[in-house]
């Protein structure tokens, strides 16, 4: 999350590295990149989560490389993460409430 000192706003900024080659651990390494102290991004957070919990389920190896079906899940994702750079909550100012 990126505070923005002109318009009171926060924003997203999602910079995570993609692997090439998916693993548990990279996977969850990417996963873990993304700061949200505030919890806004929740409901984005929900599929990679579920991919890891699958990870666990099948008892993979953390440097075993991925099933394709699982992988592609977590590219779908991944791909979709620049749009999250669009959200803009704004921040209410005390004295206006």
């Amino acid at each position: 999350m990126k505070w923005h000192r002109d318009t009171d706003t926060l924003s997203c900024e999602i910079v995570p590295d993609v692997p090439e080659t998916f693993s548990k651990r990279t996977l969850l390494s990417t996963v873990q990149k993304i700061f949200d102290p505030l919890e806004f991004l929740i409901p984005s957070m929900i599929v990679p989560k579920l991919v890891l919990q699958e990870t666990w389920i099948r008892k993979l190896d953390w440097v075993e490389p991925l099933p394709e079906e699982i992988t592609l899940k977590f590219k779908r994702w991944t791909s979709k993460l620049k749009s999250l750079e669009q959200v803009i909550i704004p921040i209410s100012n005390p004295e206006e409430l």
